[in-house]
């Protein structure tokens, strides 16, 4: 959750994206497990809060540095393909272009 924002189950379900109620089913889970627990916004009490405990933490700094090990493995490949992706797209939209200036030109030839 950004600086700023409460970790609330909306905002959650928005980030994750994903629907509130199965936001609420694996924060459900997770309290169960000891990873999280919910408390009541002070400020709102129709807010639910989710606070990481530090069971929580642990694991999430787990897979946390399990996805940078991941991401700086194939951190060359994903690159390459983006670029690629987008040299693709420039080239697809270059050529919509010119096919739509060569139609106009046939339309004012008939014209």
């Amino acid at each position: 959750i950004p600086d700023g924002q409460e970790a609330t189950v909306s905002n959650l379900a928005e980030r994750l994206v994903l629907k509130h109620h199965s936001v609420v089913e694996l924060i459900d889970r997770m309290e169960t497990h000891g990873y999280v627990r919910r408390s009541r916004s002070r400020e709102d009490r129709r807010s639910v809060l989710v606070s990481l405990l530090p069971r929580g933490a642990k694991v999430l700094d787990q897979v946390a540095q399990h996805r940078v090990g991941e991401l700086r493995a194939s951190g060359a490949a994903l690159a390459k393909a983006i670029a690629a992706l987008l040299k693709n797209n420039h080239a697809l939209h270059g050529r919509k272009i010119s096919m739509v200036r060569s139609r106009k030109g046939l339309a004012k030839r008939r014209g």
